[in-house]
């Protein structure tokens, strides 16, 4: 069995314009820039976040949809369970941190575990999506520490641009600055392309609902829709990266 088959578990200028008179002399304008564009950041530490909800991935010309149950940790400790519609029986699950990603496949019993590198997330996720670019997406905000590490670049007052090194991040906000799209690029390829379709006020924030994340040259995308959100400490802790019995390694 294929990696290919669980891809989906795997923003001042000051303008002054000089405009010639109609009488024949000089005369300038100071134009008022707009306002930069307002981001949402986390001030604090990052929160622990857990939901549930649907999601469905096309990938390679194959769609897979089922119920999921994820939750990221405030030190970026991410685990996502993959279940049969009502039934309820458990299919697939990824743990991963910041070193270590950990596809188990239930059907076939298997695990496969590798370091958490780019080419480990493109081959089962279908895109190169990091832990940190992750909580970005499931908050709609970003954690301040994160804005500060990135030099920023205000294009108008619903657009910033994050970069680093040949990394560059376009952020489309919406006027409470809350992230309504995305787009990731390497240079001048596009990586991914992230839309927040809609934000949930039954939570103790307004969170993001459904997301979307696309990888046009591949044809890969995926969508998160989140039923329930809990902001609270994790009742189950990260399990870690020791494989349950009964399953094989694949390496």
């Amino acid at each position: 069995m294929n990696r290919v088959s669980f891809a989906f578990f795997r923003s001042f200028l000051g303008l002054t314009i000089i405009f010639p008179s109609l009488v024949g002399c000089f005369s300038s304008t100071q134009v008022a820039p707009p306002p930069p564009a307002k981001v949402a950041l986390i001030s604090e530490t990052l929160p622990h976040y857990s939901a549930s909800g649907k999601i469905l991935l096309a990938t390679q010309g194959e769609k897979n949809s089922g119920d999921l149950e994820f939750s990221l940790s405030s030190n970026l400790e991410g685990r996502l369970q993959i279940f049969v519609p009502v039934l309820g029986t458990l299919l697939y699950e990824i743990r991963v941190d910041p070193q270590q990603f950990m596809m188990l496949d239930y059907r076939e019993k298997a695990y496969w575990l590798d370091a958490n590198v780019a080419l480990v997330r493109e081959d089962w996720l279908g895109m190169d999506l990091t832990l940190e670019e992750l909580s970005w997406i499931i908050w709609g905000r970003i954690p301040q520490d994160h804005f500060q590490a990135w030099k920023g670049k205000f294009s108008s007052e619903s657009t910033v641009e994050l970069i680093q090194n040949e990394t560059k991040f376009t952020l489309t906000l919406a006027p409470n600055g809350l992230i309504q799209g995305m787009v990731k690029q390497w240079r001048e390829t596009v990586l991914y392309e992230v839309q927040i379709r809609d934000y949930t006020t039954n939570t103790k924030q307004v969170l993001p609902r459904r997301i979307q994340v696309v990888q046009k040259s591949k044809g890969n995308r995926l969508v998160l829709v989140m039923s329930e959100i809990n902001e609270d400490e994790a009742s189950t802790p990260f399990p870690g990266f020791q494989p349950p019995e009964g399953l094989r390694s694949v390496y």
